[in-house]
Order: structure tokens, then C-alpha cells, then sequence
């Protein structure tokens, strides 16, 4: 296991060339084969496996690759609310390259399945809360257990009262939707179309206010998120 920490300010150098690359500051992350990509200050390498020593990073087959977004230590991160719940502490990569977890500075860690994406921020999907669970299931035993106590009456009587009677019913929460405007401005790179199936945002447009507002309309603010920067 790589930790982030090893990495940063280390020196980069390609096993089969002995070329210098430059110094880690942070990982990207490629969308088609799900592998870390090395980013540099000025450059991003796509490698085939890194060795991390006291004083360098050696790499294979470094290839240099567009630039992108990547994890760096304090790097923000936001839940599906547009909360800010923490920054980057650390991040471990598993031996074929593939990230593994994320550190925030809160001591919260975070595995692969719940990063959704990762760019000018990490976007993370928080696990239901216990509490909204058990409030429901609580409702529900409230509910069979009225249901259990009522007296015994004639077939008629008993389905007149069971029509007419009120039990309590659990209420799911209004939909709340965070502030998403650290978007505004930034430029798509594939077309996303809206609950209708409508392209709302062309790829290389920019996202403005109503493409915003037609978003959250549509639960699409996650796929502006992944294919924005």
C-alpha cells in the first residue's frame, strides 16, 4: 500500500530511461481504467507500477498524459448535499494503482465505492443515517401494533373502521439540495441532457445559473460534477 504522504515532494524518475520527471504533488485519477495517474507540477504520467524509496519514486513506462484535477493533501470534500465535510489528510493506492481510500483531516475515512469524483473537489456519498432508518421502522411497529389493539367487531364494522382510521405514517424528508455554484463557469466535456432527455448542456459549453437551476430539476448535479472541470 502507497500512502499520499510518502509521495508528496518526492522526485519522480522513469526505471527504464532514468529520466526525471519532476516532483509528486498529488494523484489523478483515469476515468477508463479506474488507475492513479502521477501528477507533477508540471505534468501528468500515467505509470505501470511505482517503488517508493527514502529519497525518490521510481516508475515504468511513464507516459505523459492531459492534464487534470488531482488529490493533493487539503484538496476540499463535499457530500451529495454540497456540504463541506472535511480535507485531503491522506490517501492509500493499492499495488495495481488503484485508489483505495481517502483521510480527511476529521479522522473520517472514506473507501473507493463511496468517491464519486474527483476534480477541484472530492465528491463522497455519505452512507443513510441509522437515525432516519429506525425512525421509519419505528413508525411502521406503531402502526401494526394499533393495528393488533383494535377491539374486535362485526366483518361490516371492522372495515368501516379500518377505512376510516388514521395511522401514523412515517414522512420522507423534502429533498434538500446544497450549494453547488463552485460549478458556475466551469466548461463540460460531454453533452448532459435533463429529465426529458433534452441536451441542457452542450460539451464545451460553460455551466451557467439556469443550466444549474435544470440540473438539480433533473438529478444531474452528480454528472455535472464527474464531467465538468
Amino acid at each position: 500500500m502507497i500512502k499520499l504522504r510518502q509521495l508528496l515532494g518526492k522526485n519522480i524518475v522513469e526505471k527504464q530511461s532514468e529520466k526525471t520527471l519532476g516532483n509528486f504533488v498529488g494523484i489523478a485519477m483515469d476515468k477508463q481504467t479506474g488507475k492513479c495517474l502521477f501528477a507533477t507540477e508540471e505534468s501528468l504520467y500515467a505509470v505501470d507500477g511505482a517503488t517508493v524509496f527514502n529519497d525518490g519514486i521510481t516508475v515504468d513506462n511513464a507516459r505523459e498524459v492531459d492534464k487534470l484535477p488531482y488529490i493533493s493533501r487539503d484538496k476540499p470534500v463535499y457530500d451529495f448535499d454540497g456540504k463541506l465535510i472535511g480535507q485531503v489528510c491522506n490517501a492509500e493506492i493499492g499495488k495495481t494503482l488503484n485508489l483505495v481510500r481517502i483521510v480527511l483531516n476529521n479522522g473520517e475515512i472514506y473507501s473507493k465505492g463511496k468517491i464519486r469524483a474527483v476534480g477541484d473537489i472530492i465528491l463522497i456519498k455519505l452512507p443513510q443515517e441509522k437515525t432516519k432508518k429506525a425512525s421509519v421502522k419505528q413508525s411502521a411497529n406503531i402502526a401494526k401494533k394499533v393495528e393488533n389493539d383494535k377491539p374486535e367487531n362485526t366483518p361490516t364494522e371492522k372495515h368501516n373502521a379500518r377505512n376510516n382510521e388514521t395511522l401514523p405514517r412515517p414522512y420522507p424528508n423534502k429533498r434538500r439540495y446544497g450549494d453547488f455554484t463552485f460549478l458556475l463557469g466551469k466548461t463540460a466535456d460531454k453533452n448532459i441532457t435533463n429529465f426529458y432527455g433534452e441536451t441542457m448542456l452542450k460539451q464545451g459549453e460553460k455551466v451557467t445559473a439556469d443550466i444549474l437551476r435544470q440540473a438539480k430539476l433533473s438529478g444531474k448535479l452528480v454528472e455535472l460534477c464527474l464531467h465538468t472541470k
